[in-house]
């Protein structure tokens, strides 16, 4: 665990009063929070990269693709049962 610099400073001066405790108390807490965002946040971005790179290397289609594609199929399915009676 870290200790502030100036949390040592106050011991050293004979102990810390109720307002300094309070400041480095909460200048700790600021520090843990910025620490937990920054891993969060890394962690979303690496597994976003990560599904990136599984879909490109599956070679998957987004859903917009695969609708298109649906719409494709069906579109020439019609027009090949069409063509049968013409």
């Amino acid at each position: 665990m870290k200790i502030p610099l100036f949390l040592i400073l106050c011991l050293l001066a004979g102990g810390p009063t109720m307002q300094q405790r309070i400041a480095v108390t909460c200048s700790a807490m600021e520090d843990v929070v910025a620490t937990k965002i920054t891993s969060v946040t890394k962690k979303a971005v690496e597994g976003h990269a990560g599904e990136d790179i599984w879909i490109r290397q599956l070679k998957l289609k987004s859903l917009s693709e695969r609708r298109e594609q649906t719409d494709e199929d069906e579109f020439a399915s019609h027009f090949t049962q069409l063509s049968k009676f013409l």
